[in-house]
């Protein structure tokens, strides 16, 4: 297809990529002196290619990477993920493994929880009423009372 009959949007993302790959290292010489000249149409792109491919090197900056790797601590990590994978086999004999160790940290969670909760209730005294009977009332408030009043006088 030629160039003039594309749309300028896909020659320009074409020429986006081509920047990327040429930032990267993958382009040849050629190509890179036929991208610099399809980028005179674009004077943005030219100028963000320019800025792009003119970056310093940072690669001293860090000095030598292979200092910084201490070989007992992969080691260790290494042998740590040994003992732990205990379970080999399908994904079934896995999941249900961990269920079984989540199902009972969870049940002893919730007797924990239900335990707790029915130790700090209140004891009703005197005809207090406990937390449970101020939302879940059994008989009929006066506010009930009121609400049947209204719709009863707005509705003959």
């Amino acid at each position: 297809m030629n160039d003039k009959k594309r749309k300028p949007e896909l020659i320009r993302e074409e020429l986006e990529i081509r920047i990327v790959d040429a930032a990267d290292g993958s382009l040849s010489e050629d190509e890179l002196r036929k991208l610099e000249g399809q980028l005179q149409a674009y004077p943005d792109l030219l100028q963000s290619y320019e800025k792009i491919m003119y970056l310093p090197d940072l690669s001293g900056v860090y000095g030598d990477l292979s200092l910084y790797q201490n070989d007992i601590q992969v080691h260790g990590i290494l042998n740590q993920i040994e003992k732990t994978d205990r379970v080999k086999g399908s994904f079934e004999e896995v999941a249900i493994f961990w269920f079984k160790k989540y199902a009972l940290a969870a049940s002893l969670l919730i007797l924990a929880v239900t335990s707790l909760f029915y130790l700090t209730q209140p004891e009703t005294a005197n005809g207090e009423l406990s937390p449970d009977e101020i939302f879940y009332s059994y008989e009929q408030s006066s506010a009930d009372d009121y609400v049947l009043y209204l719709d009863q006088w707005i509705d003959p």
